[in-house]
């Protein structure tokens, strides 16, 4: 190109290249100026828009394509003629008549017409108009007039107009547009949607009149300098209060069930856990931490790794996400480098939040509106930024994007520290996601709350709940049974949810908690006292209130039957929450047994008020796997006779009811047939050739192919499932027993503590303490036996029928803090197994030695060895 014409000339300037015109190298046009002619835009296309709205929502009786707006006034307002034109200058008329749609009115003649004409508002000469004392809510005609006031202003008195006050004014006008449309709305009745949209609408035309170069190099100064700062400063100022504004949740913990009527706050209930840093199985008490020290590495704030925070279910992952939320939101320093944050977000991979852009919108609405493109995540990204990914093994396609979008903006922006929560079983496919990124990993273990501080949750939970009355006597007999039982749960009781089920139990039927010996059970106590009360309600009930005791057993059974399925359909989809076509399968299904569908649900499941309406789920992930692991029992032990025999009798016993059959006579007939019809499934139960992992796979698969079917995502409901197998009475075989300890396996049950989990949760059974023995390497390498661990090693060495070399290496270290009378059982199986205790600690019985349980002969002849 020749440089004697008019041409674009190459400029590099700033670390950037762009092409730009000569002439704007000293252009006339200095930044003040730009600023006046942005807002000047807005207040043209944003303010302008909006009145027009209202125009066509406040003057809805007036017809402007065949009726004069003189002659609309005339007839509605009786305003003559003559006062009407004192109310528009000659322009403004000449306006009118030439384009009576009003679509080219600039602000100031919308205003007068709106003011004049509307059927909604108050005379153009009330003083609710100008009001001096402001006061909330406030009235749509202030609204009104504050925006033509702003217009005022710009055209009448500023003429410096620096980046900050151009802000400012920016963000004035938003809010004002914003309120005047929504309150508009509600007055004028307009579809929420609609509304919606418009707001939105000018959000957009305001971001883009203010972003929008004015030239190429306008685009630096603008973009690169002061108004990157004031952005950054407003999202500092207003995201906290925005979190707090629309994120009070977290201060409070749901019910966890029916029975419980209200909310617990957070800090009322909240006891210090125990997390673990590196091998969870690793005996050195030094890799313990708390909470406060979650974010720390190396006395600073972790930047250059992801925080990666294990937990079994139920043992406080989103209770501790929510103490961090609400330490931040309340500035509660309990958390090193906490509150040095300027933003925190939260994500829950159950949601359907598909960017990180709409993870912003859907946290600080308020914030985001402000900002156009993906202006906001270059803010944040300028910003001490920590994102929580909660909830790893409940991701869906939507969430898998955003959490791919995370790891790759963590790359991108140093000052971003990003936490993520997940079951073990999600721990691989984490894995698999980082590998390909520099990103390094902080594995911390959430092992739950300690044992010395079990008491205090205790006591805090059980009085923060309403209107329960107990006395410190029998929480204290609460927690005697908790130290009785102890060794035989292992570490069950660190869950707090667990704790707080057992305090649900406790209230209602404490008669039962001696019966309670593992995880599977305390949930098959839980499911009977829901029972029981769903009896109590259809007895009630006008529908139900008529029919017997049996038949509503029955009509509970099949009832539990379907929703045992959908929660295994829910499972498929990584979500604790029930979809459309689900709680219509649920309806249907109480409809064919003559139920009332919302006696049922009430009971089982958790309501949830969306702006779609409700939206219902189960109240744990861990109860919906319990559930999950029924209807797969109930596949292994009897499928489908068991729903079809139930159905059968209860159609015969109305056909019997119908022709008027003596009870008694009916009861024998009913219980003939019973008795025929379950001899028939347990001889199709013992034919059956169905294999575990083909039940698994039919009812589990994401679709019709199940060569991708990932059985690690159902590790729990395995667990649940061999309790269940070696605790309920059935006609399972042994080969079938294996193929599901072979299964946990597969599903990533590896580690030592993983399978000391699996043997209480089997009451220690022979037959898994004989396969652990032999298959899962347990017994190699270092050992530390605790009180949590004494009574599942006590049995793996029972059934121990002989040890190789390797076993009789192992280095033994046993370490005991209470009485626990397996101790001599264990000893005695290592003397005659020729083990290698190498310590033992036994400090209970050292401080106490004349309530000592521990055999002083068997000790000698440790010693002896």
């Amino acid at each position: 190109l020749s440089k004697k014409t008019n041409h674009c000339i190459y400029n590099k300037k700033k670390e950037r290249d762009c092409w730009v015109l000569p002439g704007t190298m000293d252009s006339i046009y200095q930044p003040e100026d730009r600023n006046k002619i942005r807002l000047r835009h807005i207040i043209d296309k944003a303010c302008t828009k909006a009145f027009y709205v209202l125009l066509n929502w406040l003057l809805p009786s007036w017809d402007r394509k065949t009726t004069a707006f003189k002659d609309f006034l005339k007839e509605r307002k009786k305003i003559s003629y003559s006062k009407s034109r004192n109310y528009f200058s000659t322009i403004q008329t000449t306006e009118m008549n030439e384009n009576p749609q009003g679509d080219t009115w600039d602000i100031s003649l919308l205003y007068d017409v709106i003011t004049l004409g509307s059927e909604f508002l108050a005379d153009k000469d009330d003083p609710v108009w100008h009001i001096k004392e402001i006061s909330y809510p406030l009235p749509l005609e202030f609204l009104i007039t504050s925006v033509k006031k702003e217009r005022n202003t710009l055209m009448h008195s500023l003429k410096y107009i620096d980046v900050s006050m151009f802000y400012e004014r920016t963000e004035k006008l938003r809010r004002l547009l914003e309120e005047m449309i929504y309150l508009a709305g509600c007055i004028c009745v307009r579809k929420e949607d609609e509304v919606l949209v418009l707001i939105i609408d000018l959000h957009n035309i305001i971001n883009k009149c203010r972003d929008d170069p004015l030239e190429a190099m306008d685009f630096e100064e603008y973009k690169k300098q002061p108004i990157f700062h004031h952005q950054r400063e407003f999202v500092k100022e207003k995201g906290k209060w925005t979190m707090q504004k629309c994120h009070s949740k977290f201060g409070t913990l749901a019910p966890i069930s029916y029975l419980v009527k209200t909310k617990f706050n957070l800090n009322d209930v909240y006891t210090k856990v125990l997390l673990k840093k590196g091998d969870k199985n690793d005996d050195n008490d030094d890799d313990n931490i708390g909470i406060e020290s979650i974010l720390e590495g190396n006395d600073e704030l972790i930047t250059n790794a992801i925080i990666l925070v294990e937990g079994d279910a139920g043992v406080g992952k989103s209770t501790l996400i929510s103490k961090i939320m609400n330490d931040w939101i309340n500035d509660v320093q309990d958390i090193k480098f906490l509150t040095d944050q300027d933003i925190v977000l939260h994500a829950e991979c159950r949601e359907h939040i598909d960017s990180f852009k709409n993870l912003v919108t859907y946290s600080m609405p308020d914030v985001a509106k402000s900002f156009s493109g993906n202006d906001i995540v270059y803010v944040l990204g300028d910003l001490r930024t920590l994102i929580i990914v909660d909830g790893l093994d409940e991701l869906n396609k939507k969430s898998m994007s955003l959490l791919k979008e995370i790891i790759q903006l963590k790359c991108k922006f140093p000052s971003f520290t990003v936490l993520v929560t997940t079951r073990p079983e999600a721990v691989k496919m984490y894995q698999q996601l980082v590998c390909h990124t520099l990103s390094e990993t902080k594995h911390i273990h959430l092992l739950g709350i300690r044992s010395e501080e079990r008491n205090e949750f205790l006591k805090k939970y059980v009085n923060s709940i309403e209107n329960t009355e107990v006395t410190w006597q029998d929480i204290d007999t609460l927690l005697k049974y908790l130290h009785q039982t102890e060794y035989h749960f292992g570490d069950m009781w660190n869950s707090p949810y667990n704790l707080a089920l057992l305090v649900l139990l406790w209230s209602q039927k404490f008669h039962v908690l001696n019966e309670i010996k593992t995880i599977s059970e305390l949930y098959w106590e839980l499911l009977g006292l829901y029972r029981e009360k769903l009896e109590e309600r259809l007895c009630h009930n006008q529908e139900t209130q008529n029919l017997s005791q049996s038949c509503l057993g029955r009509k509970i059974n099949l009832f539990l039957y379907c929703l045992c399925l959908e929660a295994c359909h829910a499972l498929i989809a990584n979500s604790v929450s029930l979809d459309h076509a689900a709680y219509k399968r649920i309806e249907s299904r109480c409809s064919e047994l003559q139920v009332p569908v919302e006696e049922m649900i009430v009971i089982f499941l958790k309501q949830t008020k969306t702006s779609s309406g409700i939206k219902y789920g189960f109240p744990h992930k861990g109860f919906q796997d319990f559930l999950a692991a029924q209807f797969i029992f109930c596949q292994m032990t009897d499928p489908k006779t068991s729903t079809e025999n139930t159905e059968m009798i209860m159609k015969i016993e109305s056909i019997l009811q119908d022709y008027d059959v003596p009870v008694p006579k009916s009861h024998d007939i009913t219980q003939f047939i019973r008795d025929k019809l379950t001899k028939v499934g347990l001889q199709h139960t013992e034919s059956t050739s169905d294999s575990l992992e083909k039940i698994l796979k039919t009812y589990l698969k994401n679709g019709k192919d199940t060569a991708d079917f990932d059985i690690s995502k159902y590790q729990n409901l395995l667990i649940h499932l061999n309790g269940m197998l070696h605790q309920q009475e059935n006609n399972i075989g042994d080969a079938v027993k294996e193929e599901a300890l072979d299964l946990l396996q597969e599903a990533g049950v590896t580690n030592k503590g993983q399978w000391i989990k699996v043997l209480n949760g089997t009451k220690c059974n022979q037959f898994v303490a004989t396969y652990v023995g032999v298959n899962s390497g347990i017994l190699k390498g270092k050992i530390k036996i605790t009180d949590l661990s004494l009574f599942a090693y006590t049995s793996l060495l029972q059934a121990l029928e002989s040890t190789t070399e390797e076993v009789r290496s192992v280095e033994i270290t046993i370490d005991l803090k209470t009485d626990n009378p397996c101790i001599n059982e264990l000893l005695n199986e290592t003397l005659m197994k020729e083990l290698n205790v190498s310590s033992l600690y036994v400090q209970h019985d050292f401080r106490n030695p004349a309530s000592t349980v521990l055999s002083r002969f068997t000790v000698n002849q440790l010693f002896e060895r």
